[in-house]
């Protein structure tokens, strides 16, 4: 029996059949890992949703129509192993996945055995072509949404956002001694790349948390997350609100800018990600309240130096490190979406005090969650003016100081960042 194709499979399953959040099915299953190589169970997981409708190209070849979800589930993990990986031999993949089926629904086991025989056996090309199909299988990105970026963009932009490969490595942003932490990085031969700050880097993260002399000495935190907090100046007697502040990352550092912080999000299970930050992190400058951002608060009129609002978003500037959001996200969520992300901005705007700075954020690349928030508040404030966002040197698309990161701009992922002052 291997191991890891099986564990892949039951993560998987509550991803695809039980719509659950692969980091929190990983997150659960790594706790009672017991002999398993859980990097390659990663692997495998996060492959499959990445490929997959590439891989559902690829199984169309050889299957006309797979109806069954749990066949097409076991189909994907087989063909992904055996296309993309070359650490299993072909006839454990087609043994095992024989057997899991087997687990679901007998019946289907023979053909399971002769369609991925089938695909393994066969060179299957993909389509070189630059229509909105021929992008979609090449690049797994569901062709509703190359098509919005075709008309957002232009054709040659969206191919080379689309193909561009950010590093594997993981962002992470350094606590405490950086000196120190880099030192005992080479003692123990881990692999990292500086970024844009002293204390941050892209770094092996499955080989750094192997090393107990650096628990608790980084964080996991995009690089783009990092700049949007770090666009605040530092003020000892500022006052600040984080307004959809879980899991926390923006909040802990606008906590080491200003004299004290206070927390918010509308589910009392996400503060406690941003207090368990907290406390990880010895910060004590912090107030975590229960609170939906886009409910007016009487009681914060005008009180607040800085306000962060990073609000919900579509995600699809993070889809590299989430590929489970195509699995769901559609337009119309994207539209439900902006109606929040407008209430969110103009009680954020109410909030502040004169000369405030308030920061607008997202992980979209797409101008309705982004340029256009901004400039229709700005339309309905007049006592409000665009700042320029510091990039701290990476490369981002400029609209009026507002900036965007693409991935073959930026080489992060995705993201938004827009600055206001209240005049």
């Amino acid at each position: 029996m291997n191991r890891e194709i099986w564990a892949s499979h039951f993560i998987l399953s509550n991803v695809y059949l039980n719509k659950s959040y692969m980091s929190i099915e990983l997150n659960k299953y790594e706790k009672k890992v017991v002999g398993e190589n859980f990097a390659l169970i990663t692997k495998i997981c996060y492959g499959v949703l990445e490929r997959d409708i590439t891989l559902e190209y690829i199984i169309s070849k050889c299957a006309k129509k797979v109806k069954d979800k749990e066949a097409m589930l076991v189909l994907k993990i087989g063909t992904y192993i055996g296309k993309y990986l070359d650490s299993i031999p072909n006839y454990t993949i087609v043994n095992e996945c024989v057997n899991l089926i087997k687990q679901k629904n007998k019946h289907l086991a023979g053909f399971v055995n002769a369609t991925l025989k089938n695909i393994l056996s066969s060179d299957i090309l993909l389509p070189g072509g630059n229509s909105s199909f021929d992008l979609s299988i090449r690049y797994s990105i569901p062709q509703r949404w190359v098509e919005q970026y075709i008309k957002l963009f232009g054709l040659e932009f969206t191919k080379n956002m689309l193909s561009y490969n950010l590093t594997m490595l993981t962002h992470i942003r350094i606590i405490g001694n950086v000196h120190s932490f880099f030192d005992i990085c080479d003692k123990n031969n881990i692999k990292y790349t500086k970024s844009a700050f002293d204390d941050t880097c892209y770094i092996d993260y499955q080989h750094v948390r192997s090393i107990k002399e650096l628990a608790n000495k980084y964080v996991v935190q995009g690089l783009p997350s990092i700049i949007t907090a770090r666009n605040f100046e530092k003020n000892d007697n500022a006052t600040a609100l984080d307004m959809c502040s879980a899991p926390g990352g923006k909040t802990m550092i606008l906590c080491g800018l200003v004299k004290n912080v206070v927390a918010c999000d509308v589910y009392p299970h996400r503060l406690e990600l941003v207090k368990n930050y907290a406390d990880k992190l010895n910060i004590k400058n912090i107030t975590c309240l229960v609170a939906d951002a886009t409910k007016y608060n009487s009681e914060w009129q005008g009180k607040f130096d800085y306000v962060l609002c990073d609000v919900p978003c579509s995600g699809l500037g993070v889809v590299s490190k989430k590929p489970d959001i195509f699995l769901s996200r559609t337009l119309d969520n994207v539209n439900e979406l902006n109606t929040i992300q407008t209430k969110i901005i103009e009680n954020a705007g109410k909030y502040l005090k004169p000369n405030g700075i308030l920061i607008y954020s997202t992980c979209s690349i797409l101008p309705c969650e982004n340029e256009k928030i901004v400039s229709k508040f700005l339309e309905n404030n007049s006592d409000f003016k665009l700042c320029d966002v510091n990039s701290f040197g990476v490369k981002t698309k400029d609209d009026n100081g507002m900036k965007t990161f693409y991935p073959h701009i930026s080489d992060t992922e995705g993201f938004f960042i827009a600055k206001l002052e209240k005049k």
